[in-house]
C-alpha cells in the first residue's frame, strides 16, 4: 500500500515544503506552513477517482510525519491544532482498501521514467530528494520499508542512464 507514496510529482512537492527548500521557514514558519497547507489542498483537489484518493492518502502521511516531528520538537498547540484540523477534514475521506489493491499493480517502471527525467532536468532536486530519502532511510524509526529502498533503488538506476 506504501507504494503510493514513492510517486516522483509527490516527493517534489514532499521536499519543496521543507525548510532547507523554502525562505519562509516551510513547516515552521507561519506564512510557510499556510502556504504548504494550500498547495497540499490544491494537490488534492487536482485530482479525481482513485488518483484523488492516492493524493489524500499521501498528504494523510504527510502531515502525520509533520505532527510527530514537530510536536517532538516542542510544536506549539496552535501549530498541532492547525495542521490536526486541516488533516483531519479530509482523513476519513479516502478508501484504503482501493490503495491496497492498486498497489498491487503499482508501476515502478513509470517511476523510473519519471526519475530519469527528474535527473536529466533538475540534478539539484534530483540530489536534495535523494538525500532525504537516504537520510530517512539511514535515521526512521527502524520500519522495514521495502517500498523506500525500491525508490532509492531506482534513484541510483536513474543516475546511471
Amino acid at each position: 500500500m506504501r507504494e503510493v507514496l514513492y510517486e516522483v510529482d509527490w516527493q517534489r512537492l514532499r521536499i519543496s515544503l521543507l525548510q532547507a527548500r523554502r525562505n519562509d521557514g516551510g513547516w515552521s514558519g507561519a506564512a510557510g506552513l499556510a502556504d504548504n497547507l494550500d498547495r497540499l489542498d490544491k494537490y488534492m483537489h487536482e485530482a479525481t477517482g482513485l488518483e484523488l484518493t492516492f493524493r489524500k492518502y499521501r498528504v494523510n502521511n504527510c502531515l502525520n510525519a509533520v505532527v510527530m516531528g514537530y510536536n517532538g520538537q516542542g510544536a506549539s498547540a496552535a501549530f498541532i491544532k492547525t495542521v490536526q484540523s486541516f488533516r483531519l477534514a479530509f482523513a476519513g475521506s479516502f478508501d484504503t482498501y482501493a490503495i491496497k489493491r492498486a498497489a498491487n499493480s503499482w508501476q515502478w517502471d513509470v517511476q523510473l521514467k519519471k526519475l530519469i527525467g527528474l535527473y536529466q532536468e533538475d540534478k539539484d532536486e534530483f540530489d536534495f530528494l535523494e538525500a532525504n530519502l537516504k537520510h530517512r532511510a539511514k535515521n526512521g524509526n527502524k520500519m522495514t520499508r521495502p517500498e523506500l529502498y525500491k525508490f532509492l533503488e531506482l534513484m541510483r538506476t536513474a543516475s546511471r542512464t
